[in-house]
């Protein structure tokens, strides 16, 4: 099955601005990212554009905040996917996900 979206990225209205840097990051290191604010249109169908995004998404990323575990939102598109999350990756590894996953867990804030 090909993806449209490489990132769904689940969270809090209350994260929101986090939430956006993370999406604008991920973008600039060219992942496709499915974020609220940028594909649900107003008088969209707001459980219907999640569903949508979620099955064409490769991968679910939780944004985990005292919010999120608040949320109805963020609680119902975490039983929608299992993820499992690799830190530390090899230095060959070749998607820019693994490179994003990288660069967040090393101290320097660029990717490598």
């Amino acid at each position: 099955m090909a993806f449209t979206y490489d990132v769904f990225l689940s969270h809090s209205s209350k994260d929101k601005d986090t939430v956006r840097e993370i999406a604008e990051r991920l973008q600039a290191d060219g992942l496709r990212v499915w974020f609220d604010e940028w594909e649900i249109r107003p008088g969209g169908n707001i459980p219907v554009a999640i569903e949508r995004g979620l099955e064409a998404s490769r991968t679910l990323v939780l944004s985990m905040s005292a919010y999120a575990f608040d949320s109805d939102w963020a609680t119902l598109e975490s039983q929608t996917h299992t993820v499992t999350v690799t830190l530390g990756t090899s230095p060959s590894a070749s998607t820019n996900g693994e490179r994003y996953a990288r660069a967040k867990t090393s101290e320097s804030s660029e990717p490598t």
